[in-house]
């Protein structure tokens, strides 16, 4: 069917988000990243409720085969899209100029609420997808 294609929500996607990925001022993104993180919070929050409630899903589990490291292509570009996550490097710059105190200890400040808030969410995604498929990810 065409409207289960990746094209069919993709496309309209990219089209809605192309203009607020044109914006130049990080100040006009801050509705987006409410909107990112309620989106997050909700996904996880449904997925648990799902898991631990509904009598009709029967989740996979986890098996002791996901814990082993496979040096797969997969497991590599899954390496390579998680760095990329985590490298920000790219906007530096335009979050140091968007603090109201533009200095190095506020940086360090923003950064380091930043990046544990990022790897938790990784974290809790990544332990509700693997009890929800199992070894089929």
């Amino acid at each position: 069917m065409w409207y289960t294609s990746r094209w069919c929500y993709s496309v309209p996607l990219a089209a809605v988000l192309l203009p607020i990925c044109l914006k130049r001022e990080l100040a006009e993104l801050a509705w987006i990243s409410v909107v990112l993180f309620s989106s997050l919070a909700l996904f996880v929050l449904v997925n648990l409720i799902q898991l631990s409630f509904d009598s009709h899903f029967e989740p996979l589990g986890l098996s002791i085969e996901i814990l082993k490291p496979k040096l797969e292509w997969e497991t590599i570009s899954a390496l390579s899209v998680t760095m990329l996550a985590y490298s920000y490097q790219q906007n530096v710059f335009p979050i140091f100029s968007e603090l109201k105190n533009k200095n190095n200890v506020e940086y360090q400040k923003v950064s380091a609420r930043g990046l544990p808030l990022t790897g938790t969410i990784y974290f809790c995604v990544g332990i509700i997808c693997s009890l929800m498929f199992g070894n089929t990810l």
